[in-house]
């Protein structure tokens, strides 16, 4: 197996949870100022904190991605480097110990994440996606033949926030 440098770039997320955060807002602020008497204040209650802690969960999530995108920079391209006791993605490196699996998620320009042993989701930082399509076929078959070779297995799942 040879040990070559392959270009990608990390997978970008942010779009997803800007666009989501008004419209749960502009959602709560039209429930508070069209409420009337015919709707029990328990129920009302109860529905505007649930969507406070809805938005209170976005805006924890993009906190984190933002956080990411400036230690990590996504929209720069990385170099990923299949070593034989080692995955390095950038400045990152894990042992293969530490890797629990391997995920692919989507077909075509599909995003590759690493998952750790003990962690429930990928981390930001060990997730990403081809430069070109080009090189899709190539840096896919010596990932397969590497978790082969250390015994990782390859999952076809969706990858979560």
């Amino acid at each position: 197996m040879s040990e070559q440098i392959h270009v990608v770039r990390r997978k970008r997320d942010i779009a997803v949870i800007i666009f989501t955060i008004p419209l749960l807002s502009s959602y709560i602020y039209f429930l508070v100022r069209n409420s009337t008497l015919e709707i029990p204040l328990f129920l009302y209650v109860l529905s505007v904190c649930c969507y406070m802690y809805v938005i209170g969960f976005f805006s924890y999530k993009l906190f984190l991605i933002l956080k990411y995108s400036f230690r990590y920079y996504p929209l720069r391209f990385v170099e990923l480097e299949l070593l034989p006791g080692s995955f390095r993605l950038g400045s990152c490196s894990v042992k293969t110990s530490e890797i629990e699996a391997i995920r692919i998620d989507g077909y075509w320009n599909s995003t590759i994440g690493v998952k750790l042993k003990g962690r429930k989701q990928i981390p930001l930082h060990l997730r990403m996606k081809y430069q070109n399509t080009l090189q899709e076929d190539e840096i896919m078959k010596e990932l397969r033949t590497w978790s082969e070779i250390h015994q990782i297995p390859i999952q076809y799942k969706r990858i979560f926030y």
